[in-house]
């Protein structure tokens, strides 16, 4: 099936419904042409706006209006407005409503750049959120300390990393892009996780499937939060169990000097130690509230004549916080652009022949 942040239940249900008709166990599966139909299709937003700037670019008023049709029902978020009931349903995946208010916010800036007949960066440039400025849209658990606030940095390594201006001189006559925003993406893997007390068994670690014999009270994965939550609630549990093992260890490194983890372990199997521990992190409601920032940009060579399109190079700066592990962070970097810009499924004509990811991984936000 689509891969979807509701996926699993549709699949499940389906699956369940079937097998208790036929009492024979049911399997769901669709073949490729099924699945390019199935997977596409943001949801369509038709926007008016007016906006207020002054001569240096600056934008000082924007009044927008938006007509969002959602379809037939409401998503699993609880900020989509009031549906049209009469309309087929796109599926809900990554960012829902975050790519069309990323094209609308480009869109209204290069309006205000070609009246004004000014550089369209220039514009994004001093369009920029200011920390003053954070702290006046955004509540005090999202901005942060200013050290925090680096997207004003990542913008001037984004242009110096990407060579951005040289190449732009070489396609003077053609359109560029250079976007800039929050970015969402979603975590499978846990991070390494380190304790005090221990050393790094990230080789003797191993996840096992996800299902309800391993956890029974599992749930979706969706806004960025679960790698998160998952890495807290290991956090915790490897905590347990330190406090547990470390007597022990003392104990041990004064009769052997050093000890190895195996002979550790071995010992506290012998002694009755408990050696498995679990532990059910819940987040506050401001663990989410927080700003994360990155940059991108792109150069795309466009056929006037048939409408082919090339990604020749794409350079992203992003910075994730504290990474938990800087390998799948860079990895969703690469996928978000692979799978989440056109909603079909990749092929080697979407992605770039140079592709730049950059973590600054700058400490905790």
């Amino acid at each position: 099936m689509q891969k979807c942040i509701e996926k699993r239940g549709k699949v499940a249900t389906s699956c369940a419904l079937a097998a208790k008709k036929l009492q024979h166990p049911v399997r769901m599966y669709q073949n490729r042409k099924t699945d390019m139909i199935m997977a596409g299709g943001r949801y369509p937003m038709k926007k008016t706006y007016s906006v207020g700037i002054r001569n240096d670019g600056k934008i000082t008023a924007l009044d927008l209006q938006i007509l969002f049709n959602a379809g037939i029902y409401v998503d699993i978020s609880a900020i989509m407005p009031h549906n049209i009931v009469c309309a087929l349903k796109k599926s809900s995946m990554r960012g829902p409503g975050e790519v069309q208010g990323s094209f609308t916010a480009e869109a209204i800036i290069e309006n205000v750049a070609a009246t004004l007949s000014m550089d369209v960066d220039s514009v994004r440039s001093i369009n920029l959120h200011t920390y003053k400025s954070l702290l006046q849209s955004f509540s005090e658990y999202y901005h942060g300390e200013p050290y925090e606030y680096t997207l004003p940095s990542i913008w001037s390594k984004l242009a110096v990393s990407s060579n951005y201006d040289q190449r732009n001189k070489m396609v003077q006559d053609g359109s560029r892009s250079l976007d800039k925003g929050e970015t969402d993406g979603c975590v499978y893997a846990l991070g390494a996780i380190q304790c005090d007390g221990t050393e790094g068994l990230l080789d003797k670690i191993w996840v096992v499937q996800s299902d309800t014999v391993s956890l029974i009270q599992g749930g979706f994965t969706a806004g960025s939060t679960t790698s998160e939550s998952s890495c807290e609630a290991v956090r915790l549990s490897c905590n347990v169990l330190v406090k547990r093992l470390k007597p022990l260890k003392e104990k041990l490194q004064e009769e052997m000097d050093s000890i190895k983890w195996e002979t550790l372990i071995l010992q506290a199997y012998m002694q009755a130690v408990n050696l498995s521990a679990s532990s059910f992190y819940v987040p506050s409601n401001d663990s989410s509230s927080y700003l994360n920032y990155g940059a991108a940009v792109s150069e795309v060579e466009i056929d006037l004549l048939n409408g082919e399109t090339r990604f020749l190079q794409t350079d992203i700066i992003y910075d994730c916080g504290q990474s938990l592990n800087p390998a799948v962070d860079l990895g969703q970097n690469t996928k978000q652009i692979l799978m989440v810009w056109n909603y079909k499924i990749p092929t080697i004509d979407t992605i770039p022949k140079r592709f730049t990811i950059q973590i600054l991984n700058s400490g905790y936000h």
